[in-house]
């Protein structure tokens, strides 16, 4: 559900964002169609290396391996990212390449991979949108303040000029 909605959002956020020309009119027209496809896929599998955020490996087989998860990690932070573009290769078929591919002046394919590489870091018109979907479905908008009494609270404009 969460994958799906951030690929909505995702969606959205491309359709509502400038994406910067770089050719004629009628090539915008079907860049602009690209960018809202793959705005929709990165979306939806932004998180798709997260099933291997759950392996275990212990390398002392005479200790019995107990993980706690209020204090310690399964994994490397924000690993699965790179593990979605991996996903990203074996989910698009050949129409969908030729279909991203029918934008001639950049690789929108390496831009999707790079997206879901770095969405957290990246500048780019992809990570953006998916960044963006992303905390909006998780709740973790960048308008929250830490309190270290209440914890998380709702920044609001009044909040902030407090």
């Amino acid at each position: 559900s969460h994958s799906l909605e951030v690929a909505m959002i995702s969606l959205k956020n491309a359709n509502h964002s400038e994406l910067r020309p770089i050719g004629y009119q009628d090539e915008e027209v079907i860049r602009r169609k690209v960018y809202l496809y793959a705005a929709f896929i990165c979306g939806l599998v932004h998180d798709a290396g997260k099933v291997y955020d759950i392996d275990i490996v212990s390398l002392n087989l005479s200790k019995t391996l107990t993980w706690a998860p209020s204090s310690q990690s399964l994994r490397i932070h924000n690993q699965h990212n790179i593990w979605s573009s991996v996903f990203l290769e074996r989910i698009l078929d050949p129409v969908c390449m030729s279909f991203l591919d029918r934008v001639k002046k950049e690789h929108v394919y390496a831009k999707m991979v790079t997206a879901l590489n770095v969405y957290n870091d990246g500048n780019d018109f992809l990570s953006k949108c998916v960044r963006t979907s992303d905390y909006y479905s998780t709740g973790t908008d960048l308008n929250v303040l830490r309190d270290p009494i209440m914890g998380l609270r709702s920044g609001d404009a009044a909040n902030l000029l407090i």
